[in-house]
């Protein structure tokens, strides 16, 4: 079942999502400017891109206010050799009547300017330097397309700084720019309201943002991120910051400081990014890059594309430093608590703004008995006590081998790799699949990032089952035609017959559960099968690698393999309770679930932050030449 192709036209808009107008902002955009108009084309109706300079931006301006890089260069050159369909449309301050070649205002009076001229039924505001997956934006469109009343779309970011292997994070980016509006439903006596941020009023005067939205959180569950690559060459960060700087919206008037000092020197590396003033730290990027980012660096890489890099030595340094990464996590622990600390009021941003509100100006900071401190604690516990287990956890296996979750090693073995999307993705040995490999992915969603990554790199067999119709709808979109898999409309659990999954509490999400996780009345009936059953039916006297995220209900088919003494090589398995508890007792099951593996002679190899772990057969290890293939009929 191999993914479709993306259409090349307006067929695109038709069949799988709205009339798709791009409004595009842009000053000195290169090098990423013909490789985001790539990343549109297929899917738009229409590309508007907006060019030229804001007043405070004259610096790093033309004198007649245009871009100084060759932006509209190569706009022109695209509009000419890959604009077969006339879908570009370039706008200048001139064209809207500024004689000057300079835009009014702050950006609002561009937006504005794509908005009038936008001729399609939905509007996506996209940053030169931001980019998504293909696939990922045929869902949104998907998404748009089977919901009329859906509104907005919004979006998480990977901010990326110093070169592509990096990303950086921190209290700003989790806090004010944690999601970003991007997608807004368009038509006749609509207008764009406000740039920062960005407003759409429909004809009646509403906020599309207070209708029915699809937010940022949600799509990054289904591993949907803006891929925001705005700190990466030093080019664009000195310009970025020279703008800034007199920018009257922003109050940094240190900005071109910090790119020199912050950026190319990283003489603080707890200031990494260009809002200073917030605590923020560098992380190593894991993922996969969209592809049209894929095809600039492949550009840089074999010279066709010149542009200034920024050395990486200092950063490889600082990310191999166990102090950093420990500073780090202190840093990232401290986050929720000075967020419960600012709870006093607004404008409260430093320990002296607090000491001033609390002692000065009589506010409850410091006026409040022990007992209330100890009930705002307690609540502060309770609401991040999870994602704190978690994060702490994910240290804990990475410097120590150790999960503290299940108090139990995690193995270190050769050739462990993420295989899939940072949503659907996991983690395995890769010298023990191969061509011969049988594998089960049990719980499909609407992810199969990992599926197809296993097919395309190890031409093995994959057996996908997941019994709710939204499942196999995305299968037979995305992989209709790849022979590989072989999709099953059923679920697994401790014996063979008719069972009702929960639906879960957010219409949007797609995983239902056996269990009931999420504690809602909604619910369809499905047949399940117990695993022996499923292997008896397909022939498979073992399977080489499993994988099961089936929303509560992997305790018991946990329970299943170990009593019918299956021949499984690789286990994987999401322990969901992680994230939705049934009650208090939920780490207690875990444990349980995997001591019972470990008895069984598993060994833990890998786990990740969202409780997936992957476990492989001791005898496997033990035995394997490096290559551990199976044939069909489970041989090794």
């Amino acid at each position: 079942m191999t993914s479709s192709a993306v259409p090349a036209s307006d067929d695109c808009a038709a069949t799988e999502g709205p009339r798709v107008t791009f409004g595009v902002i842009v000053l000195n955009g290169e090098p990423f400017t013909r490789y985001c108009l790539r990343a549109m084309y297929p899917f738009a109706h229409q590309i508007i891109v907006v060019e030229g300079a804001v007043p405070a931006a004259a610096s790093i301006a033309s004198p007649d206010g245009h871009s100084t890089d060759g932006t509209l260069d190569s706009l022109r050159a695209f509009q000419a050799a890959e604009d077969p369909d006339s879908k570009l449309l370039i706008v200048r301050a001139e064209d809207s009547g500024h004689p000057d070649g300079f835009w009014p205002g702050e950006k609002h009076e561009q937006s504005a300017a794509f908005a009038r001229r936008a001729t399609g039924n939905c509007l996506w505001q996209v940053d030169v330097d931001e980019f998504y997956h293909s696939g990922d934006m045929r869902t949104v469109l998907r998404v748009l397309h089977e919901d009329p009343k859906l509104a907005t779309v919004s979006f998480r970011q990977i901010p990326f700084w110093g070169g592509f292997d990096y990303i950086n994070d921190g209290w700003y980016l989790r806090r004010d720019a944690r999601i970003i509006h991007r997608v807004f439903r368009w038509g006749p006596g609509y207008r764009y309201v406000t740039h920062r941020p960005p407003t759409v009023h429909d004809l009646a005067g509403r906020d599309l943002r207070s209708l029915k939205r699809l937010d940022g959180d949600t799509l990054a569950r289904r591993g949907i991120y803006m891929h925001h690559y705005s700190l990466v060459f030093p080019k664009q960060v000195r310009e970025k910051c020279a703008y800034y700087q007199h920018a009257d919206w922003t109050a940094r008037t240190r900005a071109a400081e910090w790119a020199e000092h912050g950026y190319m020197r990283l003489t603080n590396p707890f200031r990494v990014h260009n809002v200073y003033n917030h605590p923020s730290w560098l992380e190593r990027f894991r993922g996969r890059h969209p592809e049209q980012i894929e095809a600039l660096r492949r550009d840089i890489a074999e010279g066709r594309l010149r542009t200034e890099l920024r050395p990486t030595d200092d950063v490889e340094q600082l990310l191999r430093s166990p102090l950093y990464r420990i500073a780090c996590f202190g840093v990232k622990l401290l986050d929720p608590v000075h967020r419960w600390l600012l709870r006093g009021g607004k404008g409260l941003r430093t320990p002296a703004d607090l000491l001033r509100r609390g002692v000065l100006k009589g506010g409850r900071l410091f006026t409040m008995t022990a007992a209330e401190v100890l009930q705002r604690l307690r609540h502060l516990l309770a609401k991040y006590h999870s994602r704190l287990r978690l994060k702490l956890n994910d240290w804990f296996v990475k410097h120590l081998s150790v999960d503290i979750v299940t108090a139990s090693r995690v193995h270190k073995v050769p050739g462990l790799e993420r295989i899939g999307s940072e949503y659907g993705g996991w983690i395995i040995p890769t010298s023990l699949i191969g061509g011969g490999s049988i594998c089960y992915c049990v719980g499909v969603g609407e992810d199969i990032s990992f599926d197809l990554a296993i097919i395309s790199r190890f031409d093995c067999q994959v057996y996908a089952f997941d019994p709710t119709p939204r499942a196999r709808q995305y299968v037979e979109q995305h992989a209709g035609d790849e022979r590989n898999l072989h999709f099953s409309e059923i679920g697994l659990w401790e014996y063979d017959g008719v069972v009702r999954f929960y639906a879960p509490a957010n219409p949007a999400h797609v995983s239902h559960s056996i269990v009931n996780l999420q504690r809602t009345d909604t619910f369809f009936e499905a047949p399940c099968k117990r695993l022996s059953t499923v292997l008896k039916e397909n022939g498979h006297r073992c399977i080489d690698l499993l994988k099961l995220d089936i929303e509560g209900a992997e305790y018991r088919v946990v329970d299943s393999i170990i009593e019918d003494e299956l021949d499984v090589g690789i286990i994987c398995v999401e322990y969901d309770e992680a994230w939705n508890k049934l009650d208090e007792a939920y780490v207690g099951r875990i444990r349980k679930s995997v001591s019972r593996l470990r008895k069984h002679g598993y060994s833990m190899v890998a786990v990740d932050q969202r409780c997936d772990y992957t476990f492989v057969k001791n005898s496997l290890l033990r035995a394997s030449d490096g290559n551990g293939n199976r044939n069909e009929a489970g041989e090794a």
